[in-house]
């Protein structure tokens, strides 16, 4: 019975190992392809511009197609509508210490 268990366990680690090793060579020469494709592509491109302007055009459209149209409800404010407030006491009760604190600290007015 042990030289059984012996020879089933000596048998699973063969294949184990067997399909590890193909997995392994798959694998590298999978990117070994990838990498030759690559290099032939970048080759193909700096040969013939045109293709290069063709790809990039038509990769363009499809980067425009994807982008949604702003709506004009959608639009967001310049940056000094963002950060900037009339008045501190236009802003909340935090906010506006903050400003105060920073105004005395730095010695700025609080409002534009």
């Amino acid at each position: 019975m042990n030289k059984a268990f012996d020879a089933t366990a000596r048998g699973l680690r063969t294949f184990v190992s067997d399909v590890a090793d193909g997995f392994f060579e798959i694998t590298h020469n999978g990117f070994a392809l990838v990498g030759l494709a690559i290099v032939f592509a970048a080759l193909a491109l700096v040969a013939r511009p045109d293709l290069r302007k063709t790809g990039e055009e038509q990769l363009m459209g499809w980067l425009q197609s994807r982008k949604p149209a702003p709506e004009a409800t959608d639009l967001e404010p310049t940056a000094i509508e963002r950060t900037t407030a009339a008045s501190p006491s236009d802003l909340p009760k935090q906010q506006a210490a903050v400003a105060y604190w920073l105004s005395k600290k730095y010695s700025v007015r609080p409002s534009r």
